[in-house]
């Protein structure tokens, strides 16, 4: 129990060297190349990239799956406003 009552501390460890590392491989690229507006450039394209897929999911996942999984006196609620 003593890990569960401390997940908030390794959560805030795991963003934090996170934050890091991708600070420092962003940096590291930056100092090393000559054209820093292009390194900038591929970063936000990399990010892009990488976080679509998790936000087409999401959105496909509250679209088609979350209406199934709710039920009760406020579904007629909120079916009026569809």
């Amino acid at each position: 129990m003593a890990i569960l009552r401390n997940a908030t501390v390794s959560v805030d460890v795991f963003f934090t060297l996170s934050g890091f590392f991708a600070a420092y491989g962003f940096l590291f690229a930056l100092m090393n190349k000559k054209n820093k507006i292009f390194v900038i450039l591929i970063s936000y394209i990399n990010r892009y990239f990488r976080l679509l897929p998790l936000i087409i999911f999401a959105m496909l996942f509250q679209i088609y799956f979350i209406p199934f999984l709710t039920s009760g006196s406020i579904m007629g609620y909120a079916k009026q406003y569809k």
